[in-house]
Order: structure tokens, then sequence, then C-alpha cells
């Protein structure tokens, strides 16, 4: 069962990776530019004693991101989930845990959301956009791994010919854009 599951994953990330161009290449370099901007704005907040870790964490995660959308690990690791489940029957009932792993995704961060507004009350106006980018950003990979039927119909309908998917990247990718260089900009 588990080397089936392997192989099957294995078979979905190679052909994944086969597909990968140009479209992908650009948003793996806007997620490094944007990683590498909160590199220096956390590198400015730490020369000016202020709090810098956010920075950092969001660059690191950035990072991770932007090599996702080349090398698209989520997709072998949800087929290996999705070929245990099959092989121990427990894939015809996954609608109702998908809703509850979305729900749970969409209340997590929310909390973080929320969190970070409350925790960066004072500079809240120059580092906003910066972290519900980065919200954005987290919901739309953890949405994409949860892969309910219903939310992947959405991400893949097309608005001005261009996926939501892509638009809700490109809008996060903006927000962090945006934050991080209005708070360089102050500096």
């Amino acid at each position: 069962m588990w080397q089936e599951a392997l192989n099957s994953a294995m078979v979905a990330w190679s052909s994944a990776i086969d597909s990968v161009g140009w479209v992908d290449i650009g948003f793996c370099l806007c997620y490094l530019l944007c990683s590498w901007l909160c590199y220096v704005s956390g590198y400015a907040a730490r020369e000016n004693a202020e709090p810098w870790r956010d920075w950092m964490w969001g660059c690191g995660l950035l990072v991770m991101l932007g090599l996702d959308s080349i090398v698209q690990a989520e997709l072998p690791a949800l087929e290996f989930i999705r070929s245990i489940a099959r092989a121990q029957g427990a894939y015809t009932n996954r609608r109702e845990t998908q809703f509850l792993v979305l729900c749970a995704v969409l209340l997590v961060c929310i909390l973080i959301f929320a969190w970070m507004r409350t925790r960066l009350t004072d500079t809240w106006a120059l580092r906003g956009p910066a972290m519900l980018g980065m919200c954005v950003l987290v919901l739309l990979a953890l949405t994409r791994f949860v892969s309910f039927h219903y939310t992947d119909a959405i991400l893949n309908a097309h608005v001005i010919g261009i996926p939501v998917e892509r638009l809700a990247e490109l809008t996060g990718l903006g927000l962090v854009f945006v934050g991080t260089t209005r708070w360089l900009r102050t500096r």
C-alpha cells in the first residue's frame, strides 16, 4: 500500500514538474523579490531596534512558497494522501473532512491575522498590507493543499482570462510588495 502510494505520488509529481512554464518561473521570481524586500525590512527594523522577527519569518515563508511554485511539493504529498485514503476505503467520505479542514484553515488564518493586527497596532498602517498579503498567500497555499472539490473549481475558474488562483496570488504578492516598500520608505 505505501509503495503504491509513493509510486502514484511520484508519477503525479513528475508530470507536474514537466508542465512548469515561464508563468511559474515568473511567480517564483515575484515571491523571491517580495522575500528580499521582507529581508531588507527586517534588517532595517533590527538596525533601528524595532520588531524585526516578523519580517524574517515572512522572508522565509515567501522563499518556501516561491520555491514551491516551481517544485510543486504539495502535489506528490496530496497524491500520496489520496492513495492511502483510497487503499483504506476512506476516500469516499473525504468531503466532510475536507470541509472541516478548510474551515479550520480559514479560522487559523483569521486568528493569525487578528493576532498580528493587535501585535502591530502602532505600525499597522505601514506593515498591515504586507501582513495581509502573507495571510492571503498562506490561505491560498493551504486551500490548494486541502483540495476541496468546490474550492478547486473556484480557484480554476477564469476571470478576464486569468485563473482566480493566480489573481489571488497576485493580490497577495502585490500587498506584500506595497507593504514592504511603504515601510521601507519611512526608514
